[in-house]
């Protein structure tokens, strides 16, 4: 009797450590955890409203008139009123210090940061096991079945932007069912499955028929 009461208190601890395993492998993710850890970097941009970004790309515009038609035509008629309009804009910044030639200095520094920001992953969760919930962008569906979608955090029927733009590839998980494909749902769903890296790409129309490219850094694999 006492062997069989250890056998079975054995078998119960077992147990109870295969499910203490199990639910660490499907740990439930939230979808901030998959934006990369970078080092701190300092956006001048961002200290810009919108109005003075805006402002801002008037400006090089109106610079890059004038420096096509300084090249072409110096002597052209309006050459002298764009200056003039340069330069108004140019003592407006400096009223607000803002350093315009530091700004253009900058800007190839703060698109790859930002690029990077956006597309980069969180390396703490490459080849692990995660339940993550989140809504299908079907790319390929057959009859109401999908078989490759990506997973995004919003309900693109719910929250469509201004300009139609797919989130970050980084808040983008491309799903590809293989073999067991799923019924489209309108509702948000839950996944389980092993996160990797990649970079896929794939244009779709949005609900009201624009189109969207969608980018996706990770897939996950559902397989197992």
């Amino acid at each position: 009797m006492l062997h069989s009461s250890r056998l079975k208190v054995g078998i119960i601890l077992i147990f109870i450590a295969y499910s203490c395993s199990l639910q660490a492998k499907q740990q439930t993710l939230d979808w901030q955890n998959l934006l990369p850890k970078l080092d701190a970097f300092a956006d001048p941009f961002k200290k810009l409203t919108a109005t003075q970004i805006d402002d801002l790309g008037y400006y090089v515009a109106l610079s890059d008139d004038i420096a096509n038609i300084e090249h072409k035509n110096p002597e052209h008629k309006s050459l002298p009123k764009l200056k003039q309009e340069q330069t108004l804009m140019s003592e407006m910044f400096t009223s607000h210090h803002i350093n315009v030639e530091y700004l253009l200095s900058q800007r190839a520094a703060v698109t790859n940061r930002r690029k990077l920001e956006a597309t980069a992953v969180n390396d703490d969760v490459i080849n692990k096991t995660f339940v993550i919930k989140g809504y299908l962008v079907p790319e390929k569906s057959t009859n109401g079945l999908v078989s490759k979608s990506f997973l995004v955090v919003e309900s693109p029927h719910l929250n469509l932007s201004h300009d139609h733009d797919a989130p970050e590839p980084n808040q983008v998980i491309y799903v590809d069912f293989k073999d067991k494909p799923i019924k489209y749902s309108k509702q948000q769903i839950t996944i389980t499955g092993q996160l990797t890296k990649v970079t896929y790409s794939a244009g779709l129309k949005s609900m009201d028929g624009h189109d969207v490219n969608y980018q996706a850094s990770y897939l996950i694999d559902i397989s197992n």
